[in-house]
C-alpha cells in the first residue's frame, strides 16, 4: 500500500487489483524495519556511558602509552648493555672470498735467449678464506668502563620506568578522588539550587503580597545565579579532571563508578 501513495487515483486501484492472485489469495506486504542501525546505536551509546571503576582504571593504566614508552626505553637499554658485555667475550669470525676473472691471468718473462712465452699464474676463479678466534686480553679499562656504563643506565630507566608507574598510579587515584569529589560537590549544589528554587517561589508570593521588600528577593534571585554559577564550574572541573586522567590511561573516560 506504501507503495502506490504517490501514484493517481487508476492506477492505485489496478495495484490493488494486482494484489490479488489468480487464485483468489490477498499477498500481504509487511512493513520492513530495520533493527541493526538501532542496535548498533545502542551498543555504541552502552559503550559511551559505561563508567569505568577504580580498578579497571589502574589496569588500563598498565597499558597506557606513557608507560608503555618508558617500559620500552628500559629494555632499550638492557639490550644495549647486554651488547656491551658481549664485546668482552671471545668471537669467532669466518671470512670467505671469491673473485671470478675473465681472462687466465699470464706472465711473460724475456730472456733474452729466445722468443718470450706466457706463463699462466692462476685460475680464473680464485677463493679465499679465513677464520679467526679473537680475544680481548688487554682494552686499558675502556671496554670494562663502557660496559659499566652500559649497565648502570640500563638499571636507571628500570628504576624510572617503576617510578613513572608508581606516580602514574598516584596521580589516577588523586584524579580519581577529585572527580568523585568533584561529583558529590555537584550534587550538592544541585539539592542547594532546587531549595533556593522553592525559596524564591515563596518569596515570589510573599513580594506580590507586599511582605517582602524588594531588596530580599533580589538578593534570593541573586542567590540563584551564584549557585548556577558554581554548577557550571564544578562541572568544568570534572570534566578537565576527566580528560587528565583519559590522558594517563590512554583513552576517553567519561564516567567514573
Amino acid at each position: 500500500m506504501y507503495d502506490f501513495l504517490f501514484l493517481p487515483s487508476a492506477r492505485r486501484r489496478l495495484a490493488k487489483r494486482r494484489c490479488f492472485s489468480c487464485s483468489g489469495r490477498k499477498v500481504s506486504r509487511q512493513p520492513f524495519f530495520v533493527v541493526m542501525p538501532i542496535f548498533c546505536l545502542l551498543v555504541s551509546a552502552s559503550a559511551v556511558l559505561k563508567a569505568d571503576s577504580y580498578r579497571q582504571i589502574i589496569g588500563k593504566l598498565e597499558k597506557s602509552p606513557i608507560l608503555q614508552s618508558a617500559r620500552l626505553a628500559g629494555k632499550a637499554a638492557e639490550e644495549k648493555s647486554m651488547a656491551a658485555e658481549g664485546r668482552n667475550l671471545p668471537s669467532l669470525d669466518l671470512e670467505f672470498r671469491g673473485a671470478w676473472l675473465k681472462e687466465t691471468p699470464i706472465m711473460i718473462l724475456h730472456t733474452g735467449l729466445g722468443p718470450s712465452s706466457p706463463m699462466p699464474m692462476g685460475r680464473t676463479r680464485q677463493f679465499t678464506g679465513a677464520l679467526s678466534l679473537r680475544y680481548p686480553l688487554f682494552t686499558g679499562f675502556a671496554l670494562t668502563a663502557e660496559i659499566e656504563r652500559s649497565r648502570w643506565a640500563a638499571e636507571k630507566a628500570r628504576l624510572e620506568a617503576l617510578d613513572l608507574r608508581r606516580n602514574l598510579i598516584l596521580k589516577a587515584t588523586e584524579l580519581f578522588g577529585a572527580v568523585r569529589s568533584a561529583e558529590e560537590n555537584l550534587e550538592a549544589l544541585k539539592e542547594a539550587r532546587r531549595a533556593i528554587m522553592e525559596a524564591m517561589k515563596k518569596a515570589e508570593g510573599l513580594y506580590k503580597n507586599g511582605l517582602l521588600p524588594p531588596a530580599d528577593l533580589y538578593n534570593i534571585r541573586a542567590r540563584v545565579f551564584d549557585v548556577e554559577a558554581q554548577i557550571a564550574q564544578v562541572r568544568g572541573e570534572r570534566r578537565q579532571f576527566l580528560n587528565r586522567l583519559g590522558y594517563l590511561i590512554g583513552e576517553a573516560v567519561s564516567f567514573i563508578d
